[in-house]
């Protein structure tokens, strides 16, 4: 059961303390921290889900990283979900983008010698992005997609037209070099949690081998 925050606390110092957490790497404080709210939908706030879905992703990569892929895939669920107690009603389905946590859970699947449902998830990301041009680490999220599928040339297409929208974006030239193989630390200037979640899969070792196209 959730508990409710001690009154002495206000929401705002609550996530300012639940972001500070995850800044120092204490992701497990900081989920426990948020799993414990209980938000008044009242209140108007949507941080504490996003730094809720934040807070889990960034300990499935731990997870990852350590070789317990099903421990990594059940966090994954769990930064999907969109707790009552967090106050943020669930979007319609078209209005969320979970590309991230798709291209995720296939890297999981890989891990776990599931290729199957690695093949899956990937379809979830390469059916749900024509609606989503133009949107980052969801793109990088789609081209890798392509990619392991054995949809190379439509996924260099799609780094291009990426790069060709934006030149100068650190983005584009990270995501480029983590599609190359040459996954580096993300730069200073993308703080983005999209950036430190693929890293860290990146660090965990990328499925090379492309699945048979259908």
């Amino acid at each position: 059961m959730a508990l409710w925050r001690d009154a002495r606390a206000p929401l705002p110092q609550t996530l300012l303390r639940a972001r500070s957490l995850l800044l120092t790497g204490q992701n497990q404080t900081a989920a426990d921290l948020l799993s414990s709210l209980h938000v008044l939908p009242a209140e108007g706030v949507a941080d504490a889900r996003s730094l809720f879905r934040e807070a889990f992703l960034l300990l499935a990569v731990e997870r990852l990283q350590a070789g317990a892929f099903d421990d990594a895939l059940r966090l994954v669920g769990t930064a999907r979900q969109w707790p009552e107690n967090l106050g943020a009603g669930k979007p319609y389905p078209a209005d969320i983008d979970e590309r991230l946590e798709d291209w995720f859970a296939a890297q999981c699947q890989f891990a776990r010698q599931s290729p199957a449902a690695a093949r899956q998830a990937l379809d979830k990301i390469l059916v749900s992005t024509a609606r989503a041009k133009g949107q980052g680490i969801g793109d990088l999220s789609r081209a890798l997609a392509l990619q392991q599928t054995g949809q190379r040339s439509e996924a260099e297409q799609l780094l291009k037209d990426r790069q060709a929208q934006d030149p100068g974006a650190d983005l584009a030239k990270w995501g480029a070099d983590l599609f190359a193989g040459r996954p580096g630390p993300w730069p200073s200037s993308l703080p983005d949690l999209g950036c430190r979640v693929l890293a860290g899969i990146a660090r965990a070792g990328l499925h090379s081998e492309p699945l048979p196209r259908q």
